[in-house]
C-alpha cells in the first residue's frame, strides 16, 4: 500500500464522513482496508486484490482534506467531452479524475444524487465508461499493459464497487448513531 500518512497528518489520519462525523484513525489506510473487506464479504462480492488496492487508496485520497478532488460541479458528460478534446496526457488525467470522482460520489452520496436531476446509474455509465476508455487508451504506454488491465476491472466491477462504497458509507453514519 503506497500512502504514507504519518507526514500529513503525525501517524494518523482524518475523515469526514458523509454524516459529518470525524473518523480519527492510526492508520487510515488499515481502517479503509478493513472497512473495504468488510462490505465485500458483506456482499459476497469476488474482486481482484489490485481493484480493492485501488479501492482504498482512492478513499484515503479522497479524506485528505489538503486534497482538491471531485468532480467541480461539471455534468460528467461535459468532463468526458472535455477529456475527448484533450491531449493524450491530460485526457488521462481528466478521465482518471471523472472515474475516480463518480466512483466516489456514487458510493458515498448517493442520497444527494437520488434527489437530483440523474439518477446513480449515470454516475455508474459515466465513471465505468471513463475507466474503460482510460485502460483502451493507458494501454499503448510503458507499462500500459498493466494498468490498463486494472481500469478495465474497474470499469467491468463498477457497480459493485459503488455497492461497497454505500456499505463503508452506510457503516460510518451507523457507527455515528450508536
Amino acid at each position: 500500500w503506497s500512502k504514507d500518512w504519518r507526514g500529513v497528518f503525525g501517524g494518523g489520519g482524518l475523515c469526514m464522513s458523509d454524516a459529518g462525523s470525524l473518523i480519527v484513525s492510526s492508520d487510515l489506510e488499515g481502517f479503509f482496508r478493513e472497512q473495504v473487506t468488510d462490505a465485500r464479504n458483506e456482499l459476497g462480492i469476488q474482486m481482484e486484490e489490485v481493484v480493492e488496492f485501488y479501492l482504498v487508496n482512492l478513499l484515503c485520497d479522497y479524506s485528505n482534506p489538503t486534497e482538491q478532488q471531485g468532480l467541480g460541479g461539471e455534468p460528467l458528460a461535459l468532463t468526458y467531452k472535455r477529456a475527448l478534446e484533450a491531449g493524450a496526457v491530460e485526457r488521462i488525467s481528466i478521465l482518471k479524475e471523472l472515474g475516480d470522482g463518480a466512483l466516489y460520489t456514487a458510493g458515498f452520496f448517493v442520497e444527494s444524487i437520488e434527489s437530483s436531476v440523474v439518477d446513480v446509474d449515470y454516475y455508474i455509465t459515466m465513471g465505468g465508461h471513463a475507466y474503460s476508455s482510460l485502460g483502451n487508451l493507458v494501454s499503448g504506454y510503458a507499462r500500459g499493459n498493466t494498468f490498463s488491465e486494472i481500469y478495465r476491472e474497474l470499469a467491468q466491477a463498477f457497480p459493485a464497487l459503488v455497492n461497497i462504497l454505500n456499505v463503508v458509507s452506510e457503516g460510518s453514519r451507523e457507527s455515528k448513531s450508536e
